[in-house]
């Protein structure tokens, strides 16, 4: 009975080991650049232990692979936008179909959620799913990563520190050169 244990045990180990060794694997959407212009493309995140990538399932967008370590992340911010759930064309269609009972859907929302990572020369926006992007945010924190949630009241909060960090470059330049006096430090402001 005992080495009936023993083997059920090893044979647990050696089968869920592995497992738990390997990579984890998402399906996102990575915003890459196209000339000036950013499109989303379907891309596959994988996840180890000190890094991750991100490689684009398209591949006129192979180039665009990104591997980022965990411990270069200096930013890593999460953000959620609600988009209508109905197109213009969505909705005269569904007048069209379903006439009065159509007016709900007009009004429902669908979420799209935004993880922007960066450090000091690179960066990757994704577009997380709605069944993955909890997960996603864990393995982050797992990885001793601190995902910042940004939203609409401390969105404004961000801009209003760039911008201050923005002066406070500008204003420790000019004091550099010698050249700073309070008038041009007032119009700064």
């Amino acid at each position: 009975m005992r080495f009936i244990n023993f083997l059920l045990v090893i044979t647990l180990l050696l089968t869920t080991v592995p497992f738990a060794l390997a990579q984890t694997t998402y399906e996102i959407d990575m915003i890459v650049s196209k000339g000036k212009k950013s499109k989303e493309t379907d891309a596959t995140l994988y996840v180890n232990p000190s890094y991750f990538r991100l490689v684009p399932e398209k591949g006129k967008y192979k180039s665009q692979e990104k591997q980022f370590n965990f411990s270069e992340i200096q930013v890593a911010d999460y953000s959620h936008s609600k988009k209508p759930l109905l197109s213009t064309g969505g909705k005269i269609t569904t007048v069209i179909l379903l006439g009065v009972f159509s007016i709900p859907f007009f009004f429902m929302k669908k979420k799209q959620h935004w993880l922007t990572v960066r450090t000091g020369n690179d960066f990757a926006v994704m577009k997380l799913k709605k069944d993955n992007f909890r997960q996603v945010i864990a393995e982050f924190d797992t990885k001793r990563v601190a995902v910042k949630t940004v939203d609409e009241t401390n969105a404004v909060d961000l801009k209003a520190e760039a911008k201050k960090h923005k002066n406070n470059s500008a204003g420790s330049s000019t004091k550099d050169e010698g050249s700073s006096s309070a008038g041009e430090k007032a119009e700064d402001n």
